[in-house]
């Protein structure tokens, strides 16, 4: 996997995935991501993206995440031109607090990922925004983004095969539009 690409295995026999939730694209009551685009705190807000601090940082120099301000359920919930342009703000207004909350001379070591599903707290995409070092290693290891890890991937990697839609089962001919997340030990090429 040396070309970047994900992969999305069984991890010790669990079934990652999950079926998209269907729903549309609305703030949900019950999502305390919603609760926050809705009321606060936010450190910095765009059209379609909202970022506040993690509850529990892992990353000395400042932890975020941000999220679109419609409910989107996961990466594999997006699909297409505008969830591209969508990540693409995520990450802009990521890059944007990082820097803004940095400190000193030298610019930050900046590090943003995507946790698979079913691998997070809470059902509503967030991008994690780190201003480097990790807090620890355990910090370090749950937001390893090496080729073939199995629970975190960089924005490039999803916005490449969002765009190209191109989530395939293994051995797959590949193409076409996903019509639903990949099936346990699917990968994206």
């Amino acid at each position: 996997m040396e070309d970047g690409s994900l992969s999305h295995t069984p991890f010790m026999g669990l079934n990652l995935s999950r079926p998209p939730s269907g729903a549309p694209r609305a703030p949900r009551p019950d999502c305390p991501f919603c609760a926050i685009v809705a009321q606060g705190p936010a450190v910095a807000q765009s059209g379609r993206a909202v970022a506040f601090r993690d509850r529990a940082p892992a990353a000395v120099g400042g932890h975020f995440l941000v999220v679109p301000r419609n409910h989107i359920g996961s990466i594999y919930d997006l699909d297409g031109e505008d969830d591209v342009k969508m990540m693409n703000e995520l990450e802009a207004l990521g890059q944007e607090v990082a820097l803004a909350a940095s400190s000193g001379p030298s610019p930050p070591r900046i590090k943003t990922g995507f946790h698979f599903p079913p691998l997070y707290s809470v059902d509503h995409l967030h991008l994690h925004v780190f201003v480097l070092p990790h807090t620890s290693w355990w910090a370090r290891l749950r937001f390893l983004q090496a080729p073939g890890a199995p629970w975190c991937a960089t924005p490039a990697q999803v916005r490449a095969r969002v765009a190209a839609r191109r989530w395939v089962a293994r051995g797959g001919s590949g193409g076409g539009k996903r019509a639903a997340p990949p099936p346990p030990g699917a990968r994206m090429v």
